[in-house]
């Protein structure tokens, strides 16, 4: 039986929809990019922060040519890309880490407390010992070893003891007192070699904190496999929830400020993230506003992966519709290294793309509230700079949203690995583009029948023009030359769904329906 349908034309208020293209932001250091080295050598960077004054402070290692050792390094950009004088010594500060001659694995990460002092964790030696310890480092506001933390401004922490096991510290948070947390990794031996989770706490002064399991630090192996804490973050109850990968899979935990865990989450304090593919792992955390858990990393060594979970550790159903995201930028290998949730509660999130013409060039890529690529972000859902030229890979580390919508990633340009190594810097700005398209009565015909259709629509123009059918996306699908009257165009190669036709060169539409 064949199918009939009132003819009718959608009729609704013009509107112009805005996205935001991402460009470099030519007020720092006049192309939006920046290559910077301590030492000349090997020089990379890692975490960064953005003060209250909009100035940017980057933690790096570099390696002392004089001395053969790399050393924890520090310095202060103004938003033009000038360095700030009145930081340190010169903008710069540069703290030994004793006798560590490499850094592989090595991810230093800064903060900055309420007092305005710079903290910032790694993995180090002490100078009485050669085990390779985690390590606690602080500057006060004017970027100088602030001596009141630990009496040398430095703390090492040897979990096990005895200085014969490795540790490595790879994320930290503070709370409102100065409390530090920090996360990372102690190998406890086994056939194949074993790591477990480390959760050290360690108080404003610079000690380890007694009443976090009587002595401050505590091993966790929940999983009996290699585990890595890469993400921690301390809710406003005083709980503390940490994540990494155990297993080659995604993990989060969440214990009490004693160091037990809670009970309350996951029924058993803890859950591995078996269903984000085939392999995932944990690179970035944070807490929402609704104190729901986002986790960043990647899935199968080659997309990204965004996670929202609930409060009690269930995944979060409206996002994505199974609480995760798994996504190829451009369709290229993509890692994430930076994550950071925007007031509206899009999820902005960065770190490199594999691109086969440049090298690995630096990105930046936003999710709304749901889990959908955002659209109005760059027109395509992200956006990639090469910052070297030619083909050199930009290895991002860090990416920070600035309170007025910028974009700042730094990294490490590999000229030559582990032989010529820049710092690189990168700021993109938001342009406001009209990227969409009005939908309303469009003012070269006088009818669109049937609507829906199915096969063929009829258009009764009012004159010889160019028409254009496109997506809801505004992709150009379909181009004609229509005359005065009555056109039948084909439509049956279209999927079903619905589509926007429109004059070209204009910018209001009509909208008609396909079905199969």
């Amino acid at each position: 039986m064949k199918k009939s349908f009132l003819l009718f034309l959608l009729v609704l208020n013009v509107t112009i929809s805005k996205s935001q293209s991402y460009v470099p932001d030519s007020t720092f250091n006049s192309t939006g990019k920046k290559t910077y080295n301590f030492f000349n050598n090997i020089d990379r960077s890692f975490g960064s922060l953005v003060q209250d004054d909009g100035k940017i402070v980057i933690v790096g290692l570099s390696k002392n040519t004089g001395t053969g050792s790399f050393e924890l390094c520090f310095a202060r950009f103004k938003l033009t890309g000038v360095i700030d004088s009145t930081f340190g010594t010169n903008g710069v500060t540069k703290v030994s880490m004793g006798n560590q001659g490499s850094i592989g694995g090595q991810t230093p990460v800064v903060k900055q407390d309420e007092l305005g002092r710079f903290v910032a964790v790694n993995t180090g030696r002490s100078v009485s010992g050669s085990s390779q310890d985690l390590m606690v480092c602080r500057l006060d506001s004017t970027g100088h070893i602030d001596n009141t933390f630990n009496s040398t401004g430095v703390l090492f922490v040897d979990m096990t003891g005895g200085g014969t096991q490795p540790d490595e510290a790879n994320a930290f948070t503070m709370d409102a007192t100065g409390n530090i947390y920090l996360t990372g990794a102690t190998r406890t031996g086994g056939t194949p070699l074993d790591n477990d989770f480390v959760i050290v706490k360690v108080t404003s002064a610079g000690q380890l904190d007694p009443t976090f399991d009587t002595d401050g630090k505590k091993l966790f192996n929940p999983t009996g496999a290699a585990e890595f804490g890469t993400g921690i973050a301390v809710q406003p109850d005083g709980k503390i929830v940490f994540a990494g990968t155990a297993g080659g899979k995604m993990f989060v935990a969440r214990i009490d400020s004693t160091g037990a865990y809670d009970l309350t989450f996951n029924s058993t304090g803890y859950r591995q993230l078996t269903t984000v593919g085939s392999s995932s792992d944990v690179y970035c955390l944070a807490l929402d506003s609704m104190n729901r858990i986002v986790l960043g990393g990647t899935s199968g060594g080659s997309s990204a992966a965004i996670v929202r979970l609930l409060p009690n550790g269930a995944f979060d159903t409206s996002f994505n519709l199974i609480g995760s995201k798994i996504y190829m930028v451009a369709g290229l290998t993509t890692t994430v290294t930076g994550m950071a949730i925007a007031p509206d509660g899009k999820i902005v999130f960065g770190g490199s793309i594999d691109n086969s013409s440049t090298g690995l060039n630096f990105y930046a890529a936003r999710l709304d509230s749901t889990g959908t690529v955002d659209l109005t972000f760059n027109g395509t859902g992200y956006v990639q700079v090469p910052v070297a030229t030619g083909n050199v890979d930009d290895e991002a580390n860090n990416m920070l949203l600035l309170s007025d919508g910028r974009i700042f990633i730094n990294g490490t340009g590999v000229l030559s690995s582990a032989i010529n190594e820049d710092i690189e810097m990168l700021l993109l700005k938001p342009v406001t583009v009209v990227s969409g398209i009005s939908i309303n009565e469009s003012s070269f015909i006088n009818a669109v029948y049937p609507n829906p259709a199915s096969n063929f629509i009829t258009l009764n123009c009012k004159r010889e023009t160019i028409v254009e059918i496109l997506n809801t996306e505004g992709q150009l699908l379909k181009q004609l030359t229509a005359t005065l009257g009555i056109n039948k165009v084909n439509i049956e190669t279209l999927p079903a769904g619905v589509y926007l036709i429109k004059e070209k060169g204009t910018a209001t539409a009509s909208k008609f329906v396909k079905y199969d």
